[in-house]
């Protein structure tokens, strides 16, 4: 090899080199810590908007027990406007304060029509008993709060997937779940995800479920106030 080749050979891996380094430092950031909730853009309940909520997607069918032992699912929520989370008594994580929100909510929406629904996602703790002494413990005596065991962990999960509520388990939880409440509609259709930390967004799910409701309302009974 000539002292020319070898010169050429020098400056071409200098080249190499120097456009690799260029590529490493303008190479896309990486992605900062990921949300244990991910919303698609299209779905976010903080878009400005008018009216009723946008119908997202179909809430899909379950059957699971409830907190009575009895068997409770998606038919005898039809008809009815109702708000779900995903919760586990014995979360040590954000679960408390999910709850918490969640009685809140209740406690602030009147309309004895409006149903709210827990669905565990610990169904080999929480069991019928379990989940009563939970509604008994956080908000006692309210007959809309259905708190609901599916038969397994996997049911519960393709619930929260079909829902767009689904989450990684955490250091603090060892099971999937959310901070999110969601919004659906008499037909079973899901018109909002809100996040239950943000007080702007729950205030939105009160509007947006009154206006569902009212809508029900004047569909079942026209001529019906639903004041």
């Amino acid at each position: 090899m000539t002292t020319r080749t070898k010169a050429l050979l020098g400056v071409l891996g200098v080249c190499v080199i120097a456009g690799g380094a260029m590529l490493w430092a303008n190479r896309p950031a990486p992605p900062s810590k990921i949300s244990p909730f991910m919303v698609p853009e299209s779905v976010k309940s903080g878009q400005a908007r008018e009216g009723p909520p946008p119908v997202l997607f179909a809430a899909p069918k379950f059957e699971m027990t409830d907190q009575n032992g009895q068997p409770a699912g998606d038919k005898a929520l039809h008809g009815k406007v109702w708000i779900a989370d995903f919760i586990f008594t014995h979360c040590a994580g954000s679960c408390p304060k999910v709850t918490s929100k969640f009685v809140e909510l209740q406690k602030s929406i009147h309309d004895p029509d409006i149903r709210f629904v827990s669905f565990s996602v610990d169904p080999a703790r929480d069991d019928p008993k379990t989940l009563k002494d939970y509604s008994d413990k956080n908000n006692a005596g309210d007959m809309r709060w259905m708190l609901l065991r599916p038969a397994d962990q996997a049911s519960v999960i393709q619930v929260a997937k079909h829902m767009a509520a689904i989450a990684p388990s955490t250091s603090h939880d060892a099971v999937a779940h959310t901070d999110f409440f969601i919004l659906i509609d008499p037909d079973g259709k899901v018109r909002g995800l809100y996040d239950s930390k943000n007080d702007l967004e729950v205030e939105k799910l009160k509007h947006d479920a009154t206006i569902l409701n009212a809508e029900r309302i004047a569909a079942q009974h026209p001529g019906r106030s639903s004041t």
